[in-house]
Protein backbone atom coordinates (compact mmCIF):
# COMPACT_ATOMS: atom_id res chain seq x y z
CA UNK A 1 0.00 0.00 0.00
CA UNK A 2 2.83 2.68 0.94
CA UNK A 3 4.30 1.79 -2.84
CA UNK A 4 1.16 2.92 -4.44
CA UNK A 5 1.22 5.76 -2.28
CA UNK A 6 4.30 6.86 -3.13
CA UNK A 7 4.14 5.99 -7.22
CA UNK A 8 1.04 8.32 -6.54
CA UNK A 9 2.76 11.23 -5.29
CA UNK A 10 -0.40 12.52 -3.59
CA UNK A 11 1.15 16.37 -2.84
CA UNK A 12 1.01 16.65 -6.44
CA UNK A 13 -2.28 15.37 -7.17
CA UNK A 14 -3.63 17.70 -3.73
CA UNK A 15 -2.14 20.69 -6.27
CA UNK A 16 -3.97 19.70 -9.31
CA UNK A 17 -6.79 19.59 -7.53
CA UNK A 18 -6.19 23.24 -5.93
CA UNK A 19 -5.46 23.93 -9.39
CA UNK A 20 -8.51 22.92 -10.81
CA UNK A 21 -10.17 24.99 -7.89
CA UNK A 22 -8.18 28.29 -8.82
CA UNK A 23 -9.15 27.59 -11.91
CA UNK A 24 -13.39 27.80 -10.97
CA UNK A 25 -12.91 30.86 -8.86
CA UNK A 26 -11.71 32.63 -12.38
CA UNK A 27 -14.36 31.12 -13.89
CA UNK A 28 -17.14 32.08 -12.04
CA UNK A 29 -16.22 33.90 -8.84
CA UNK A 30 -18.57 33.58 -5.85
CA UNK A 31 -20.88 30.72 -7.70
CA UNK A 32 -17.44 28.29 -7.46
CA UNK A 33 -18.63 27.43 -3.80
CA UNK A 34 -22.14 27.40 -4.40
CA UNK A 35 -24.55 26.42 -8.39
CA UNK A 36 -20.66 24.47 -9.25
CA UNK A 37 -19.35 23.98 -6.52
CA UNK A 38 -20.14 19.88 -7.17
CA UNK A 39 -19.11 20.14 -10.87
CA UNK A 40 -15.95 21.63 -9.83
CA UNK A 41 -15.15 19.28 -6.59
CA UNK A 42 -15.63 16.40 -8.97
CA UNK A 43 -13.03 18.44 -11.95
CA UNK A 44 -10.72 18.13 -9.22
CA UNK A 45 -10.83 14.97 -8.01
CA UNK A 46 -10.68 13.77 -11.78
CA UNK A 47 -7.91 15.74 -11.85
CA UNK A 48 -5.92 14.54 -9.22
CA UNK A 49 -6.72 10.91 -10.40
CA UNK A 50 -5.54 11.77 -14.10
CA UNK A 51 -1.86 13.13 -11.81
CA UNK A 52 -1.53 9.80 -10.14
CA UNK A 53 -1.55 7.53 -13.26
CA UNK A 54 0.71 10.47 -15.27
CA UNK A 55 3.03 9.99 -11.97
CA UNK A 56 2.77 6.26 -12.12
CA UNK A 57 3.54 5.87 -16.01
CA UNK A 58 6.18 7.98 -15.44
CA UNK A 59 7.91 6.01 -13.27
CA UNK A 60 6.81 2.70 -15.58
CA UNK A 61 8.90 4.74 -18.26
CA UNK A 62 11.61 5.60 -16.46
CA UNK A 63 12.43 1.91 -14.31
CA UNK A 64 15.56 1.41 -16.02
CA UNK A 65 17.36 4.94 -15.26
CA UNK A 66 15.36 5.30 -11.81
CA UNK A 67 16.84 1.85 -10.85
CA UNK A 68 20.22 4.17 -10.90
CA UNK A 69 19.36 7.70 -10.24
CA UNK A 70 16.38 7.10 -7.97
CA UNK A 71 16.55 3.64 -6.34
CA UNK A 72 14.40 4.54 -3.66
CA UNK A 73 11.22 5.05 -6.07
CA UNK A 74 8.83 2.34 -5.63
CA UNK A 75 9.65 0.01 -8.85
CA UNK A 76 13.71 0.02 -8.55
CA UNK A 77 12.92 -0.19 -4.49
CA UNK A 78 10.43 -3.40 -5.46
CA UNK A 79 7.61 -1.89 -3.30
CA UNK A 80 5.46 -2.54 -6.27
CA UNK A 81 5.61 -4.58 -9.16
CA UNK A 82 5.62 -3.86 -13.01
CA UNK A 83 2.27 -5.02 -13.24
CA UNK A 84 0.85 -3.68 -10.01
CA UNK A 85 2.09 -0.37 -11.17
CA UNK A 86 0.53 -0.73 -14.75
CA UNK A 87 -3.09 -1.65 -13.27
CA UNK A 88 -2.37 1.17 -10.59
CA UNK A 89 -2.39 3.89 -14.04
CA UNK A 90 -4.72 2.36 -15.66
CA UNK A 91 -7.22 2.43 -12.73
CA UNK A 92 -6.21 6.04 -12.04
CA UNK A 93 -6.90 7.22 -15.86
CA UNK A 94 -9.68 5.14 -15.98
CA UNK A 95 -11.47 6.67 -13.01
CA UNK A 96 -10.19 10.20 -14.33
CA UNK A 97 -12.52 9.37 -17.22
CA UNK A 98 -15.70 8.29 -15.06
CA UNK A 99 -15.37 11.63 -12.60
CA UNK A 100 -15.28 14.06 -15.71
CA UNK A 101 -18.27 12.04 -17.20
CA UNK A 102 -20.31 13.17 -14.41
CA UNK A 103 -19.32 16.73 -15.15
CA UNK A 104 -20.02 16.73 -18.66
CA UNK A 105 -18.85 15.96 -22.16
CA UNK A 106 -16.21 17.97 -23.02
CA UNK A 107 -14.30 17.74 -19.49
CA UNK A 108 -14.06 13.87 -20.43
CA UNK A 109 -12.87 15.07 -24.02
CA UNK A 110 -10.20 16.90 -22.18
CA UNK A 111 -9.15 13.27 -20.07
CA UNK A 112 -8.91 11.64 -22.67
CA UNK A 113 -6.88 13.78 -25.09
CA UNK A 114 -4.34 14.53 -22.10
CA UNK A 115 -3.81 10.99 -21.24
CA UNK A 116 -3.15 10.35 -25.06
CA UNK A 117 -0.53 13.32 -24.76
CA UNK A 118 0.55 11.68 -21.53
CA UNK A 119 2.06 8.43 -23.31
CA UNK A 120 2.65 10.09 -26.20
CA UNK A 121 5.44 12.14 -24.15
CA UNK A 122 6.07 9.41 -21.83
CA UNK A 123 6.78 7.08 -25.43
CA UNK A 124 8.31 9.77 -27.51
CA UNK A 125 8.07 13.50 -27.15
CA UNK A 126 10.17 13.47 -24.01
CA UNK A 127 13.68 11.86 -25.67
CA UNK A 128 12.63 14.79 -28.45
CA UNK A 129 13.22 17.71 -25.96
CA UNK A 130 11.23 20.41 -27.55
CA UNK A 131 8.09 18.47 -28.40
CA UNK A 132 7.93 17.36 -25.10
CA UNK A 133 8.44 20.69 -23.29
CA UNK A 134 5.68 21.87 -25.13
CA UNK A 135 3.43 18.92 -24.74
CA UNK A 136 4.34 19.46 -20.94
CA UNK A 137 3.63 23.26 -20.67
CA UNK A 138 0.29 22.22 -22.45
CA UNK A 139 -0.98 19.49 -19.67
CA UNK A 140 -0.34 22.29 -17.00
CA UNK A 141 -2.10 25.10 -19.04
CA UNK A 142 -4.96 22.54 -19.40
CA UNK A 143 -5.36 21.99 -15.91
CA UNK A 144 -6.71 25.61 -15.14
CA UNK A 145 -8.88 25.52 -18.42
CA UNK A 146 -10.44 22.29 -16.60
CA UNK A 147 -11.98 24.63 -14.21
CA UNK A 148 -13.45 26.76 -16.92
CA UNK A 149 -14.61 23.50 -19.02
CA UNK A 150 -15.74 22.30 -15.79
CA UNK A 151 -18.16 25.48 -15.20
CA UNK A 152 -19.52 25.54 -18.48
CA UNK A 153 -23.10 26.21 -19.55
CA UNK A 154 -24.02 28.02 -22.67
CA UNK A 155 -21.76 31.65 -22.16
CA UNK A 156 -18.21 30.70 -23.62
CA UNK A 157 -17.29 33.34 -20.75
CA UNK A 158 -15.69 31.02 -18.21
CA UNK A 159 -13.66 29.33 -20.59
CA UNK A 160 -12.10 32.73 -22.26
CA UNK A 161 -11.27 33.59 -18.45
CA UNK A 162 -9.58 30.19 -17.61
CA UNK A 163 -7.36 30.62 -21.08
CA UNK A 164 -5.59 33.55 -19.79
CA UNK A 165 -4.80 32.32 -16.73
CA UNK A 166 -3.70 28.86 -19.20
CA UNK A 167 -1.85 30.91 -21.41
CA UNK A 168 0.34 32.58 -18.74
CA UNK A 169 0.71 28.87 -17.15
CA UNK A 170 1.73 27.65 -20.76
CA UNK A 171 4.31 30.05 -20.95
CA UNK A 172 6.04 30.04 -17.54
CA UNK A 173 5.89 26.18 -18.23
CA UNK A 174 7.61 26.34 -21.06
CA UNK A 175 10.02 28.62 -19.83
CA UNK A 176 10.85 26.56 -17.02
CA UNK A 177 11.54 23.02 -19.11
CA UNK A 178 13.70 24.92 -21.13
CA UNK A 179 15.84 26.34 -18.71
CA UNK A 180 15.76 22.75 -16.73
CA UNK A 181 17.16 21.14 -19.97
CA UNK A 182 19.75 23.78 -19.88
CA UNK A 183 21.00 22.47 -16.16
CA UNK A 184 20.63 19.05 -17.17
CA UNK A 185 22.41 19.26 -20.76
CA UNK A 186 25.81 17.46 -19.26
CA UNK A 187 23.03 14.43 -17.71
CA UNK A 188 20.81 14.10 -21.08
CA UNK A 189 22.48 11.59 -22.51
CA UNK A 190 19.22 9.53 -23.94
CA UNK A 191 17.12 13.33 -24.91
CA UNK A 192 17.59 15.56 -27.75
CA UNK A 193 16.84 18.48 -26.29
CA UNK A 194 16.42 22.36 -27.45
CA UNK A 195 19.43 23.41 -25.46
CA UNK A 196 21.53 20.61 -27.29
CA UNK A 197 19.96 21.33 -31.15
CA UNK A 198 20.62 25.34 -30.33
CA UNK A 199 22.73 25.90 -28.10
CA UNK A 200 22.42 26.90 -24.31
CA UNK A 201 22.61 30.63 -25.25
CA UNK A 202 19.68 30.57 -27.74
CA UNK A 203 17.45 27.80 -25.79
CA UNK A 204 18.28 30.47 -22.81
CA UNK A 205 16.65 33.51 -24.82
CA UNK A 206 13.73 31.38 -25.77
CA UNK A 207 12.93 30.55 -21.88
CA UNK A 208 13.12 34.37 -21.33
CA UNK A 209 10.95 35.01 -23.86
CA UNK A 210 8.11 32.48 -23.16
CA UNK A 211 8.35 33.76 -19.35
CA UNK A 212 8.09 37.11 -20.46
CA UNK A 213 5.44 36.94 -22.91
CA UNK A 214 3.40 35.05 -19.78
CA UNK A 215 4.04 38.48 -17.75
CA UNK A 216 2.75 40.34 -20.57
CA UNK A 217 -0.35 38.17 -20.71
CA UNK A 218 -0.75 39.06 -16.79
CA UNK A 219 -0.17 42.59 -17.54
CA UNK A 220 -2.59 42.96 -20.54
CA UNK A 221 -5.40 41.13 -18.81
CA UNK A 222 -7.64 44.26 -17.88
CA UNK A 223 -7.60 45.34 -21.15
CA UNK A 224 -8.23 41.67 -22.90
CA UNK A 225 -10.99 41.32 -20.75
CA UNK A 226 -12.96 43.87 -21.32
CA UNK A 227 -12.19 43.37 -24.80
CA UNK A 228 -14.46 40.01 -24.21
CA UNK A 229 -17.00 42.00 -22.70
CA UNK A 230 -16.10 40.70 -19.53
CA UNK A 231 -15.35 44.24 -17.60
CA UNK A 232 -15.79 41.92 -14.24
CA UNK A 233 -12.41 40.50 -14.37
CA UNK A 234 -10.30 43.26 -13.66
CA UNK A 235 -6.27 43.41 -13.63
CA UNK A 236 -6.01 42.51 -10.33
CA UNK A 237 -8.38 39.15 -11.08
CA UNK A 238 -6.29 38.07 -13.38
CA UNK A 239 -2.98 39.23 -11.36
CA UNK A 240 -3.90 36.91 -8.74
CA UNK A 241 -4.81 34.14 -11.17
CA UNK A 242 -1.43 34.83 -12.49
CA UNK A 243 0.41 34.10 -9.18
CA UNK A 244 -2.03 31.13 -9.05
CA UNK A 245 -0.64 29.55 -11.59
CA UNK A 246 2.92 30.17 -10.88
CA UNK A 247 2.37 28.81 -8.05
CA UNK A 248 1.03 25.77 -8.87
CA UNK A 249 3.91 25.49 -12.20
CA UNK A 250 6.45 25.85 -9.37
CA UNK A 251 4.98 22.97 -7.50
CA UNK A 252 5.22 20.56 -9.89
CA UNK A 253 1.55 19.46 -10.03
CA UNK A 254 1.64 17.22 -12.51
CA UNK A 255 5.23 17.01 -13.60
CA UNK A 256 7.17 14.03 -14.19
CA UNK A 257 9.50 15.50 -11.82
CA UNK A 258 8.94 15.77 -7.65
CA UNK A 259 7.54 18.06 -6.08
CA UNK A 260 9.56 20.90 -5.57
CA UNK A 261 7.61 23.76 -4.02
CA UNK A 262 3.63 24.42 -2.66
CA UNK A 263 0.97 26.99 -2.62
CA UNK A 264 1.43 28.90 0.92
CA UNK A 265 -1.69 29.50 2.88
CA UNK A 266 -1.56 33.28 2.60
CA UNK A 267 -1.55 32.93 -1.37
CA UNK A 268 -4.57 30.54 -0.72
CA UNK A 269 -6.17 32.65 1.73
CA UNK A 270 -5.70 35.72 -1.06
CA UNK A 271 -7.14 34.10 -4.07
CA UNK A 272 -10.32 32.73 -1.99
CA UNK A 273 -10.71 34.95 0.72
CA UNK A 274 -10.56 38.19 -0.80
CA UNK A 275 -12.97 37.54 -3.55
CA UNK A 276 -16.53 39.30 -3.81
CA UNK A 277 -19.00 39.08 -7.11
CA UNK A 278 -19.78 41.31 -9.27
CA UNK A 279 -22.83 41.22 -11.80
CA UNK A 280 -21.51 40.78 -15.47
CA UNK A 281 -24.17 39.96 -19.07
CA UNK A 282 -23.97 35.88 -18.06
CA UNK A 283 -22.15 35.21 -15.15
CA UNK A 284 -20.07 36.27 -11.97
CA UNK A 285 -16.70 37.05 -12.30
CA UNK A 286 -14.53 38.08 -9.16
CA UNK A 287 -12.57 41.31 -7.99
CA UNK A 288 -9.48 40.75 -5.79
CA UNK A 289 -8.07 43.45 -3.53
CA UNK A 290 -4.92 42.77 -2.56
CA UNK A 291 -4.07 43.34 1.20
Amino acid sequence: MGGLVRLARPLNCVMSAVGVGIGGIVAVGTQAWGEFAIPLALAGLAAASFTAGGNALNDIYDRTTDAINHPDRPLPAGQITLAGAKAFAGSAFALAALLAFFVNLWVVAIVAFNAALMFAYESTLKARGGPGNVAIAFLVASLFVFGGVATYRASPDPIIRTAFLGSLAFCATLGREITKDIEDMGGDVDRRTLPQRIGATRAGQVAAEGEHHGLQQRGRGAQEAGGFGLEGLDGDGLHVGGDAAQRVVEGGHILPQGLDGGLPPSFVCQAVGHVRPLPTRDASTVRCRRQ
